[in-house]
């Protein structure tokens, strides 16, 4: 079996730290295999490719993914990217332990130079090899130096830079995100854009040592909260745009959990475009070393997760993963160590029943018996939502009523909706939006007068939304 398992670690060698190979696990996630079916379809290319029988089984395919083979041999490498449709064993994860010395690149960790699974160039082909054709350019996110700060502002002339400029940066990023939560991105995307422009540049000026991971961290920050203010406008080339920087800033910084927040983000973006490979490509990504990102931050990368899980209908695995989310942040404590002031650092019971809701919600439009669990959920949101999160609030109540009148009390939803306007008063959110013309569609079809005097007024706003 030696052949097979090529460079293993000794059990209770204490040589080296097992890794799990997230990149292995995704790829087979994303395929839908099981690690039976996977190990099952590599031996059957292993005889197409060399006419010889490899014995392979789940068990193999297990000990990959933890990291206790890290190189098979030529062969199965070549069987494992036939199946899982690779160029290069770096896509799936492999690598050689004996080599690693020669491969050190600087990790996303205060710790400075270390020797990564997930290493820089690596990461760069496989994000640069998503979403090809499909329109949301990703390839573009992997591309750093001028056309990253393309966004600074020009001409701008910059000198020191220290704390005072680091905590403005962090300070305008609280204040967006307070003005993206009461009113929308449509109201905030325009001040955001100038802001970021002005921290973008600071990015130009002498910075040195620690510091400069801190700006990094800082500015590429505001850039995602930018990005998504953008998103939630419906201005997604923008947004890109900006979600490019932030990427870009959170490998200068090496901060894995902005990186994990942006990935998200983007996954979220691809969702809310119908481009549902690409969202799930780039979650999986997120989940990538989920071990250096902290518990909050799993805990919102799960939801996100189940989220685009039950967007392309895979209710069962929607559920699993609104499950993985409440065991994290069972086991989890927040940490004031995270970028910003964000639900990545202070997750609540209240965000966890909010995104959980959200998640529910969509496997509750696929699956009637999913509807109660996404009720209770957004219900749980609603009772401790005050009118500081009013997007918030104005969207869980559209998605409530949305369901009840789908699936539960009829008089129940129409009050709902009827709440729902009031609070849409005011708010310029082109997702919030989506979900006024998803409510809009559960009233088609129903003769109730009562719903007919809804329904217009849900079409007059829909005309100037």
């Amino acid at each position: 079996m030696r052949g097979w398992e090529g460079e293993a670690m000794a059990a209770g060698d204490g040589a080296a730290e097992l890794v799990p190979n997230r990149l292995l696990w995704a790829a087979r996630q994303a395929r839908l295999l099981t690690q039976q079916q996977l190990a099952e379809a590599v031996g059957a290319a292993h005889w197409q490719l060399f006419q010889r029988e490899a014995p392979i089984d789940a068990d193999h395919v297990s000990k990959l993914e933890r990291g206790m083979i890290t190189w098979p041999n030529a062969r199965y490498r070549a069987a494992f990217r036939t199946v899982l449709g690779t160029d290069t064993d770096a896509e799936l994860g492999f690598y050689s332990r004996r080599a690693r010395s020669t491969v050190e690149v600087e990790g996303l960790t205060d710790s400075g130079r270390e020797v990564d699974t997930v290493r820089r160039n690596e990461f760069i082909r496989l994000i640069t090899g998503l979403g090809a054709g499909a329109g949301l350019g990703i390839s573009e996110l992997a591309q750093p130096g001028a056309r990253v700060m393309s966004l600074a502002a020009t001409p701008m002339t910059v000198g020191r830079v220290g704390r005072t400029e680091i905590d403005q940066v962090r300070e305008a990023t609280t204040t967006f995100e307070n003005w993206l939560a009461r009113y929308g991105g449509g109201a905030c995307r325009d001040a955001l854009a100038g802001q970021l422009r002005w921290a973008a540049g600071l990015l130009r000026g002498q910075i040195g040592g620690s510091t400069r991971r801190e700006l990094h961290s800082a500015v590429g920050s505001l850039a995602d909260m930018a990005g998504w203010s953008d998103v939630d406008a419906g201005h997604h080339d923008t947004a890109l745009s900006c979600f490019r920087l932030a990427l870009h800033c959170a490998d200068e910084a090496r901060d894995w959990d902005l990186r994990a927040e942006v990935l998200s983000d983007l996954a979220m973006q691809a969702a809310c475009r119908s481009e549902c490979d690409d969202a799930l490509s780039l979650i999986e990504l997120a989940q990538v070393r989920a071990d250096r990102v902290t518990g909050t931050g799993r805990v919102m990368i799960s939801s996100a997760y189940a989220r685009i899980l039950a967007i392309v209908g895979r209710v069962g695995d929607c559920q699993s993963a609104v499950s993985a989310a409440e065991d994290h942040f069972a086991a989890c404590q927040p940490t004031s160590t995270c970028s910003r002031s964000t639900v990545f650092r202070q997750a609540t019971e209240t965000d966890l029943a909010h995104v959980n809701g959200q998640a529910l919600f969509y496997a509750g439009l696929r699956d009637p018996a999913a509807a109660p669990a996404a009720v209770s959920q957004l219900r749980t949101a609603l009772g401790r939502t005050d009118d500081t999160r009013r997007r918030r609030r104005a969207m869980a109540t559209a998605k409530l009523a949305t369901l009840e009148l789908l699936h539960g009390d009829r008089g129940e939803g129409v009050d709902l909706g009827y709440q729902t306007l009031d609070l849409v008063d005011g708010m310029r959110s082109a997702r919030l939006t989506d979900d006024l013309r998803r409510f809009r569609s559960a009233t088609t079809g129903r003769t109730d007068p009562v719903v007919d005097a809804l329904r217009q007024q849900l079409d007059s706003v829909l005309q100037v939304a």
